[in-house]
C-alpha cells in the first residue's frame, strides 16, 4: 500500500516538473526607462506627423479657395469689361439698324410697314424674346414668298421698332415718375409743417394743405398700363374725401389725408420705376439680338430692300 502511494507521489511530481507546468510564467518585468523614453518619443513623432500633414492639407485648401476666389475675381472683370465693350459696341449697332430701318420703310412694300408696326407691338407689350419674334418673322416671310437675306431684313425692322416703342413709353414713365416726385415732395413739406410742434399753423394754411391734396391727381396715360390706372383711382379717392373746416378733428384729418396722399403717390412711383427698368432690361436683350444679325443685313441692304418691295 506504501509502495502504491510512493509510485503515485512519484508521477504527480514528474506531471508538476513537465511542459503543463512550464506554462504558468513568471509575471512580466516593468519596462525599463529607456523603453518608456522610446515610446513618447514615438508618440510625439506620430503626433507631429499628424500635425504637419493637418496644416498641409489646410494650406492646400486654402490656396484652393483663393485660387477659385481669385479666378471669380478676374472672371468678374472680364464679364465687366465684356459689358462695357457691349455698352460700347451698341451705340454703333443702334446707328446701323436705324440707317436700314430709314432707307427701307420708305421703299418696301405697304403691307410689310403695316406689318411690322403691329407686331412691334407685339414685341413690346408682351416682351417677346429671341425664339418667339424669330418664330412670328419666319412664319410671315415664308408665307410671303421672302429670302432668308429678306426675312432676316424684317427681323432688324421688328426690333428696330420695338426698340423705338420702348424709348418712347421710357420717356413717359420717367416724365411721371419726376412729376410724382414733385408732389411727392410738396406734400412732404407740408406735412413738416403739420407735425412741427413749434409752428402754429392757422386754418388759411390748414385750408391751402387740403387743397393741396384735393389737387393731387396722379396723371397717368396708355403707356403706364393698369399698374399705373390703379394708383391715379386710389389717389383720386383719398382726394375726394369729405374734410369739415370748421370740424374740431380737421386738423387729425388732414393729418391722415396727407400721409396716404404721401403713400400713393410712393406706391405711384414705385410702380413708374419698375416699368422703367422692365423696359430696360428688354431694350438690352434687343440690342443683343440686334447685333448678330446687323451686320449681315447691311452687308445685303439693297437686295433685302429690293425683295420686300
Amino acid at each position: 500500500m506504501i509502495l502504491k502511494r510512493k509510485i503515485l507521489l512519484l508521477f504527480v511530481l514528474a506531471a508538476l516538473s513537465g511542459p503543463a507546468f512550464a506554462q504558468i510564467a513568471p509575471p512580466p518585468k516593468p519596462p525599463s526607462k529607456e523603453q518608456l523614453k522610446a515610446e513618447k518619443e514615438a508618440q510625439e513623432k506620430a503626433e507631429k506627423a499628424a500635425k504637419e500633414k493637418a496644416d498641409a492639407e489646410a494650406k492646400a485648401k486654402a490656396k484652393q479657395e483663393a485660387d477659385i476666389l481669385k479666378m471669380l475675381e478676374k472672371q468678374a472683370k472680364g464679364e465687366s469689361s465684356s459689358a462695357k465693350l457691349s455698352e460700347m459696341s451698341a451705340a454703333t449697332v443702334h446707328a446701323k439698324a436705324e440707317a436700314f430701318y430709314t432707307s427701307a420703310m420708305s421703299q418696301i412694300n405697304a403691307k410689310h410697314v403695316v406689318w411690322v408696326k403691329q407686331n412691334a407691338k407685339k414685341i413690346f407689350v408682351e416682351k417677346m424674346d429671341d425664339l418667339a419674334f424669330k418664330v412670328m418673322a419666319r412664319y410671315y416671310g415664308k408665307n410671303e414668298g421672302l429670302s432668308e437675306n429678306a426675312i432676316e431684313g424684317l427681323q432688324v425692322l421688328l426690333l428696330r421698332e420695338a426698340f423705338m416703342l420702348e424709348s418712347k413709353a421710357y420717356s413717359v414713365y420717367n416724365k411721371q415718375a419726376l412729376t410724382i416726385n414733385d408732389k411727392k415732395t410738396s406734400l412732404i413739406i407740408a406735412r413738416e409743417m403739420l407735425i412741427d410742434s413749434s409752428y402754429q399753423i392757422n386754418d388759411a394754411q390748414l385750408d391751402s394743405i387740403n387743397l393741396l391734396i384735393k389737387s393731387n391727381s396722379i396723371e397717368i396715360t396708355e403707356a403706364t398700363k393698369e399698374g399705373g390706372q390703379t394708383a391715379q383711382v386710389q389717389s383720386r379717392k383719398i382726394s375726394e374725401k369729405k374734410v369739415d373746416n370748421n370740424s374740431a378733428s380737421n386738423f387729425s384729418l388732414t393729418k391722415v389725408k396727407l400721409e396716404e396722399s404721401i403713400n400713393a403717390l410712393s406706391e405711384a412711383k414705385s410702380q413708374q420705376e419698375n416699368q422703367m427698368l422692365e423696359i430696360k432690361q428688354h431694350q438690352q436683350k434687343i440690342t443683343l439680338m440686334l447685333s448678330k444679325m446687323v451686320n449681315q443685313v447691311t452687308e445685303h441692304q439693297e437686295k433685302i430692300i429690293q425683295n420686300l418691295k
